[in-house]
Parts: structure tokens; sequence; C-alpha cells
């Protein structure tokens, strides 16, 4: 899987796919997974990244 052009503390627009256990949800940019904290719906949100690792990153909702 390649890494789309994402940057740690960048700010995106993105869709939760997913809703996964502990408040935390999935969405995905060029298929590339962002695991969100703080959601509990399905909606488009704007998150920071957080973290980037290789195959994944994390971010936080603003």
């Amino acid at each position: 899987m390649n890494q789309p052009d994402i940057e740690e503390g960048k700010i995106y627009k993105v869709r939760i796919e997913h809703l996964l256990p502990g408040n935390r949800g999935l969405a995905k940019i060029e298929s590339f997974p962002i695991y969100v904290n703080n959601v509990n719906k399905k909606e488009e949100i704007k998150i920071k990244i957080t973290k980037l690792a290789k195959t994944y990153a994390q971010a936080e909702k603003i």
C-alpha cells in the first residue's frame, strides 16, 4: 500500500466510515486508514493528524 500525501500536524476533511470501540472512528484518504479519537457517529469532520505510521495514521477531531 502506497502512503498518500499525508503529513503529521496537518488538517484534513474526512468522512468517518466505521465506528470502533472506545469512541474511535475509521476514515480513509485514498484507501489509507486513519483512526480518529473522540468520534461517536458517522459524519464528515475535520481532523488533525497526530501520528503517521507506514500503514496507518492516528488523528484527533477538531
